[in-house]
């Protein structure tokens, strides 16, 4: 998946203009870069997490330029989250389920 096609999901999910939808998404990673650039951890429920892991300093405390900065991410996923917070699944047999009698 592509910016573009976040934008297009947004906009689909919120009846938006894509033009708008885009601006959204613009607006939202700039925040990020700006609290990373400020030396924040980005932390987004459910997603993951953003941290940036700064160039090593040399002896005389110069930064080495030749090291790239990294911003490290880290994912949450459903398992690593309290249960309040995972969404519920469909039980089978419920509502848009198939029960197992249905299915042989």
């Amino acid at each position: 998946m592509d910016s573009n096609e976040l934008v297009r999901r947004i906009a689909a999910a919120r009846c938006l203009p894509e033009m708008e939808a885009r601006a959204i998404l613009n607006m939202m990673f700039q925040s990020i870069f700006a609290a990373a650039k400020d030396g924040e951890e980005i932390s987004i429920l459910g997603f993951g997490k953003f941290s940036v892991k700064s160039r090593p300093r040399d002896a005389e405390g110069q930064w080495i330029v030749s090291e790239p900065v990294v911003i490290h991410f880290t994912p949450y996923w459903p398992d690593t989250l309290p249960p309040a917070l995972v969404p519920k699944l469909p039980a089978p047999g419920g509502p848009g389920g198939l029960s197992p009698a249905a299915t042989r």
